[in-house]
């Protein structure tokens, strides 16, 4: 499960999660690993842990952050999916962040080929050999030909970055069963494959009386009906004017 989330001030990061946690799933989660990322001044900083040591908890999972954007993943209790530093979402380069979810892939020849294909200096930047590594490779190979791997990227481009990786990781893999996020400068963007993920507008009190503005992505939440559904292999953008746009899935 995953939650994504970019607001309007930093300083408001624990009064969104704490309107957000009883709408999802997420929040008291077993899970196998658990990881947070978000972005200050400095660049991406992450969160990681075992989820032997509880429950997801959006408030002590975020160690209290302040930031603008969020990305926090939790996998399945089980499975291959054990906690390990560099395959548990989300991933930092430089001043992006970068997570996703899916099934596990099969080595194969396309994959290698795509692999082959890659910068060598990328390659050792994000190590290992899933998915989601791949996906961050091949987003930022793709940011690297635009000219825009030092972050400096308008929300249009990321977005239009972060599909064109998506399109290129179903035709290596042959499925389209994760779904990826991508934060930076620009804002936030999700690219959604074959798995549901939703969206809404947070609108709620927050200290000292002002309003509380964002945007959250998750896909899991307790009730579908409150939220709006990305469509399938669509990518929804959300720039720091929290104005979110969905890109429509590739033609056929």
């Amino acid at each position: 499960m995953f939650l994504a989330l970019q607001i309007e001030r930093p300083g408001d990061l624990g009064a969104a999660l704490a309107a957000l946690a009883p709408q999802l799933r997420l929040q008291g989660a077993e899970a196998s690993a658990v990881g947070a990322g978000w972005l200050e001044e400095g660049g991406p900083l992450l969160a990681k842990r075992p989820g032997q040591h509880g429950p997801v908890d959006l408030a002590h999972d975020s160690r209290g952050a302040r930031s603008q954007s969020f990305l926090l993943f939790a996998a399945p209790p089980g499975g291959s999916a054990a906690f390990g530093e560099e395959r548990t979402p989300p991933i930092r380069w430089r001043r992006w962040l970068l997570g996703g979810e899916g099934s596990e892939p099969s080595p194969h020849a396309a994959r290698q080929r795509a692999l082959d294909r890659l910068p060598e200096f990328l390659r050792r930047q994000i190590p290992g050999d899933g998915m989601l590594p791949l996906a961050c490779l091949l987003f930022l190979d793709a940011l690297r030909s635009a000219g825009r791997l030092d972050g400096a990227a308008d929300s249009g481009a990321a977005a239009s970055t972060l599909s064109a990786a998506a399109r290129d990781l179903w035709s290596v893999e042959g499925s389209a069963d994760f779904t990826l996020a991508a934060a930076g400068d620009f804002g936030l963007a999700v690219a959604r494959g074959t798995r549901p993920a939703f969206w809404r507008r947070l609108a709620a009190p927050a200290p000292p009386g002002a309003a509380l503005r964002g945007v959250a992505v998750c896909d899991a939440p307790l009730d579908p009906s409150a939220w709006t559904e990305i469509p399938e292999r669509a990518c929804l953008e959300v720039d720091r004017a929290l104005e979110p746009r969905v890109h429509a899935p590739p033609a056929a």
